[in-house]
């Protein structure tokens, strides 16, 4: 993906692969995880099994909403996901 063109980013985008990403980062590895809650506003701890998954996908995201317009406005509406890749 980091070397993907903005076609395929577009496709990526237009076919819910950021929604997805998103949905992940906003939630962990399931809906309940301990991770991730309205109050937490992180990518998960060290010891946590979710955690290398979550900084790919957060990479993966980025490089998606650095070729495809339409990914970084909506990222960039999305203020708690925001706030868990800067916190």
């Amino acid at each position: 993906l980091a070397h993907s063109t903005r076609e395929n980013c577009e496709d990526f985008y237009r076919l819910g692969a950021a929604d997805e990403l998103v949905w992940r980062l906003l939630h962990g590895d399931s809906p309940k995880s301990e991770d991730f809650s309205e109050d937490n506003h992180h990518l998960p701890n060290s010891d946590s099994p979710w955690r290398e998954a979550a900084f790919r996908s957060a990479g993966a995201l980025i490089n998606i909403a650095e070729k495809c317009n339409d990914c970084a406005e909506a990222c960039a509406t999305n203020f708690r996901m925001i706030d868990i890749l800067v916190a």
